[in-house]
């Protein structure tokens, strides 16, 4: 199971502390798994009937009450497994943004153009700009504009409400990066020494 960068977030400042789903298999598995936030221990699964899950678990799987959960979960469907997980080792700052970095660069290859730092770019200099108004910035058709946002959002770089688009502080960040300042720069030794 992929972890959206919101989970992420929320399990690295210690809002949440557990992943419910209806699953025919568990998404996840027993064990650690590298993480943009760091290094993930998933350290319980369990199949668990609904009407067991507390008020508490609810809250500790970023939800606002148990009423939210259980609507989210649905009446009906594969078997609900709880996951308690906790964050292991925090991600080394630097090295988790030359990951995004990466990443980035990588969207960029896969359309053999450089749309991410541009569309962050675009969302910081025009206030909560409309998927439409980032296809005609970037040459996308709409919905290859909105498939584009929500790659960035599930990156944790943008969030998307009716308004438009807005950047996250992480999005902030790197869009007031300067170009190639994010760049993984090479390590080189002074041949003198």
């Amino acid at each position: 199971m992929l972890l959206r960068q919101k989970l992420l977030d929320a399990l690295a400042a210690g809002r949440i502390g557990f992943v419910f789903g209806r699953w025919k298999t568990p998404a996840l598995r027993l064990g650690t798994m590298k993480t943009a936030a760091g290094t993930v221990l998933v350290e319980a699964i369990e199949v668990v009937d609904p009407a067991v899950i507390t008020a508490d678990e609810a809250v500790a799987a970023g939800f606002p009450d148990l009423a939210a959960l259980l609507a989210w979960l649905g009446a009906s469907g594969p078997a609900v497994h709880r996951a308690r997980l906790r964050l292991a080792e925090p991600a080394d700052p630097a090295a988790a943004e030359k990951a995004l970095g990466r990443r980035l660069d990588r969207h960029d290859r896969v359309l053999g153009r450089p749309w991410t730092r541009a569309a962050l770019r675009l969302i910081d200099a025009s206030p909560a700009p409309a998927a439409g108004e980032i296809a005609a910035a970037l040459a996308f058709s709409p919905a290859e504009a909105r498939k584009a946002m929500r790659l960035l959002a599930d990156m944790g770089l943008v969030m998307g409400d009716a308004g438009g688009y807005r950047l996250t502080a992480r999005g902030l960040s790197l869009a007031r990066t300067p170009i190639g300042a994010d760049a993984p720069q090479e390590e080189r030794s002074n041949p003198a020494e």
